[in-house]
């Protein structure tokens, strides 16, 4: 009876140390921030990741083309709530340096219609 407990604990105490090891996931350096979607007309369009948070109808990640600007990344986003700040839009854009701040003045836009101020989205940016 004591050989039998004694076997028991010898496999208790092993599994409990192998069960111990731990495995990290590192993803690879090279991780594109665009990614590639064929179609069958013939045009091929990259994609790339951006976010919209707030105070927009859905906020949430959205899969872009690489040419999407402001305006249109807000419209898919159903558009800005009644209490939304529209002069004082903050985007997040990551670069080499660190994180970069874009201002945009989505009210001016309203107001003069002029396109300047509606700036190109970038892979990663947070509005």
């Amino acid at each position: 009876m004591k050989k039998i407990l004694f076997a028991i604990l010898l496999i208790c105490i092993g599994l409990a140390l192998f069960g111990q090891t731990t495995t990290t996931f590192t993803p690879p350096s090279n991780i594109s921030a665009y990614t590639f979607d064929g179609s069958r007309s013939g045009v091929e369009k990259l994609k790339m990741n951006t976010y919209i948070l707030g105070q927009v109808a859905k906020p949430g990640l959205y899969v872009v083309p690489d040419d999407t600007d402001f305006l249109t990344l807000l419209a898919l986003a159903g558009g800005p709530r009644e209490d939304a700040k529209l002069s004082k839009i903050r985007i997040v854009r990551p670069s080499e340096e660190g994180e970069k701040v874009v201002w945009v003045n989505f009210k001016e836009y309203l107001e003069s219609g002029d396109p300047a101020l509606i700036p190109e989205m970038k892979p990663g940016d947070t509005i």
